[in-house]
């Protein structure tokens, strides 16, 4: 018989495929993989029984609370001591957290705030909350996480110590239905490398007092009190507001409401305008204290009638300028 028709026996190292696949090829599976479904990679074989351990991704998010759900662990605080099992056996540094707090019975947010002192000890990077409970007040470990990159909170308390000076490599904060605690007397949040803050249905937006020199992208939705909000170095400003009118237009027409140059504000958005004098009065500080504004795009509210679209586009094409560039885009009213 030739040798390529030869039978070939299998070694038992290559029939086990699994057990020997390469570590990147397991970091990768892995790292696909719901949470829990990568816990039970330990049952594969002795190579995988304890991988799980190591893995840089923590994905405890909707889909894993509906599994829980599902097989009734739920009950009788099994979420607590599911994710404190999965918390005590890992081991490594954990770069991505992602949390999802169930509507269930929970005496208080202690084991929580425990979650959140292993993550400030193992270097997380991006951290994600979404709380489904009552509101969760942050714990000051949280603001001890000085390696963040990323940071979504959803129903949470953001009050930092009294000594928190900043964040100094959070890039991007999307914060939602947040309720901001007293401004530190006074003192300014630094935060260096944000490029992106997005605040949307947040209270007491006036007490986040934040530096932040590189932000690009600055979005604020349904924030009663955006106006108030002590930052002025972005590129891209994208507002979506209300607010009381009469406290904004004091505010806005104060002579220390402004006391820099926005040297870096290029383009400014604002979309469902009604043509309010704190809407008209924050453009115009905008135009005269942007000299390289290239866009001011606007878009009137889909219940603006064209005399009201018109008015507003009459009183922008009026204000003084400090960019002789500055180009005035007008939408149609938003549908």
């Amino acid at each position: 018989m030739p040798d390529n028709h030869k039978r070939r026996f299998v070694t038992s190292a290559e029939e086990d495929i699994i057990s020997n696949l390469p570590e990147h090829l397991i970091d990768q599976i892995l790292y696909r993989l719901l949470t829990e479904d990568a816990v039970r990679t330990s049952v594969l074989s002795k190579k995988w029984r304890y991988r799980w351990t190591t893995m840089s991704t923590l994905n405890l998010r909707d889909q894993f609370i509906k599994k829980l759900s599902k097989i009734g662990a739920l009950a009788h605080n099994g979420f607590i001591r599911v994710i404190n099992q999965i918390m005590i056996h890992h081991n490594g540094p954990v770069l991505k957290f992602v949390l999802c707090i169930p509507n269930i019975v929970l005496h208080n947010f202690q084991e929580v705030d425990q979650w959140m002192l292993i993550l400030s000890r193992n270097g997380v990077r991006k951290l994600i909350i979404l709380n489904w409970n009552r509101i969760y007040p942050i714990p000051s470990s949280v603001f001890s996480c000085l390696e963040l990159r990323t940071l979504r909170l959803y129903n949470c308390i953001f009050k930092p110590p009294l000594e928190f000076q900043g964040f100094l490599n959070l890039e991007d904060i999307h914060l939602k239905s947040v309720y901001f605690g007293d401004n530190l007397g006074g003192n300014m949040i630094n935060l260096p490398c944000l490029k992106k803050l997005t605040l949307d249905e947040c209270d007491n937006v006036n007490n986040f007092n934040i530096k932040a020199e590189k932000l690009q992208s600055l979005k604020v939705y349904l924030c009663p009190d955006t106006m108030l909000l002590r930052l002025f170095h972005s590129e891209h400003l994208h507002v979506g507001h209300e607010a009381d009118l009469e406290l904004t237009s004091n505010y806005l027409e104060s002579p220390d409401c402004l006391n820099q140059t926005l040297f870096m504000l290029q383009t400014v958005k604002m979309t469902s305008l009604e043509g309010s004098r704190p809407e008209l009065l924050f453009i115009k500080l905008l135009l005269d204290h942007s000299p390289h504004l290239e866009n001011i795009i606007i878009r009137p509210r889909s219940t603006a009638d064209a005399q009201k679209v018109l008015n507003i586009a009459k009183a922008v094409m009026l204000f003084p300028r400090a960019s002789a560039n500055a180009k005035m885009v007008y939408l149609d009213p938003q549908p």
